[in-house]
């Protein structure tokens, strides 16, 4: 037996002796002798059996804390996500119903917003591609845009003509909440769209600089109003309400005004609030490059966000990755209004990243498919099969990977916690044992 590489032992001088296992995502506190015994089986193994009972060793190995081999454990975590990413049982769609925007948000990654609008022809032929893949139980769409509440009569067309499917089929909304009416809400269940993610960039002055309406420079007051719509359903746990703040240096002070105001006007909701950091790594230009935030910078925010306002905006403790992000599932697709085929959202209206046409029986270019399936796979890097954070991270966003490795840019594709680990634990463990109430 080994101790496990996963393993991460270390005594806090504020809460005593913890250990954190990747593999199974795992924390606790234990005694001092523990933590010595510990250390001297990090060291040499072959005490085990001088320092535990037969018991101990059982349930050192079920915790993951020993194991057989390394390499074998991280073999199982490799084909679990293979497994998951060759699921030919599950279909991943983004449809884009329009491209336009009501919209002209300064940080937007579409260079244009074009008055393109899906056509009928468009919406039978994705009707007949969710037809061809005969294996597909269970579809999962987002309706994304341009402003897909721009498009909310094709919403509706598709939803019913899915809906006719012998499939099980569920979705989510990507939108500003500008037109998020209450004619909209009344039709949200029905038209199973069972997630609404919102985003408000800060209070009201600092939002409408930086998400304007087109022709309205007061898009706050619009968005919050109709996001209130949405407290019944919430209530009966009809449909979920995530927002997002997109936060860089310019806005970062008053990310937790918003915070607050939305806790606050949900109280005894179950709403998701968080920082959507925009990040240098993201390939920016230079020239808005010094308001963006790198890793250290966005761990240094998140550990600001809890020790002033107690606000437990990070997952201090890291969340396992256990499925795969569309771009790297087999049938994952981003279909636009024009009927052109994407692997990932950020490549929307990107010409050279169309990997087909939904109207072409042949749709999927298969070079570009298999770049995103296996070209910039975390499993053929050696530095992410000896890392430690293997289990709970997947080898980062799919797309940045592709761009780092054949686009050559310079990105981070590692967790925030990676260097910041041990603090990020002790603020988890501060939360856990509520020594300190996060909002």
């Amino acid at each position: 037996m080994n101790w496990s590489k996963y393993n991460f032992l270390f005594k806090s001088r504020q809460y005593g002796y913890l250990i954190y296992n990747t593999l199974t995502n795992s924390f606790a506190e234990i005694d001092e002798s523990t933590f010595n015994k510990f250390e001297k089986l990090k060291n040499d193994t072959k005490t085990i059996n001088n320092d535990f009972s037969q018991e101990e060793i059982e349930k050192l190995q079920q915790a993951k804390i020993i194991v057989n081999n390394d390499y074998d454990e991280y073999l199982k975590i490799k084909l679990s996500r293979h497994i998951k990413r060759f699921d030919k049982s599950l279909m991943t769609l983004t449809i884009a119903p329009t491209l336009h925007c009501n919209f002209a948000c300064s940080y937007c990654f579409e260079d244009a917003r074009p008055k393109v609008y899906m056509t009928d022809q468009i919406e039978n032929d994705i009707i007949s591609f969710i037809k061809r893949h005969t294996e597909v139980k269970r579809l999962s769409i987002t309706w994304f845009g341009g402003e897909p509440l721009l498009s909310f009569d094709r919403i509706e067309s598709l939803t019913k003509k899915i809906k006719l499917l012998e499939i099980n089929y569920y979705s989510s909304i990507i939108t500003n909440g500008y037109l998020l009416t209450q004619k909209v809400v009344d039709k949200l269940h029905e038209l199973k769209i069972r997630h609404v993610h919102v985003t408000i960039d800060g209070p009201e002055n600092i939002h409408n600089k930086r998400r304007p309406h087109i022709k309205e420079t007061d898009s706050f007051d619009v968005i919050y109003t109709n996001i209130l719509r949405l407290k019944p359903l919430i209530k009966a746990q009809k449909v979920a309400l995530t927002v997002r703040v997109n936060v860089d240096h310019t806005n970062e002070v008053h990310y937790h005004e918003i915070y607050k105001k939305i806790r606050t006007d949900f109280t005894g909701l179950e709403v998701s609030i968080y920082a959507g950091i925009v990040k240098k790594s993201y390939g920016s230009c230079s020239s808005v490059d010094d308001i963006l935030m790198d890793n250290q910078e966005q761990a240094n925010f998140n550990i600001e966000q809890f020790s002033k306002y107690g606000i437990k905006n990070s997952n201090f403790f890291p969340i396992k990755v256990s499925g795969e992000c569309m771009a790297r599932q087999l049938y994952g697709y981003l279909i636009d209004a024009r009927g052109d085929i994407y692997k990932c959202w950020t490549d929307v209206g990107n010409k050279k990243e169309v990997v087909g046409n939904i109207s072409n029986n042949n749709a999927i270019n298969p070079t570009k498919l298999t770049r995103y399936l296996t070209g910039a796979d975390v499993f053929d890097k050696p530095e992410c099969q000896e890392c430690f954070f293997l289990p709970v991270c997947g080898g980062g966003c799919p797309h940045l990977a592709l761009k780092k490795k054949f686009d050559g840019n310079p990105i981070n594709l590692c967790l925030v916690a990676k260097n910041n680990l041990k603090e990020f634990l002790e603020i988890y463990y501060e939360i856990i044992t509520k020594k300190t109430k996060a909002i």
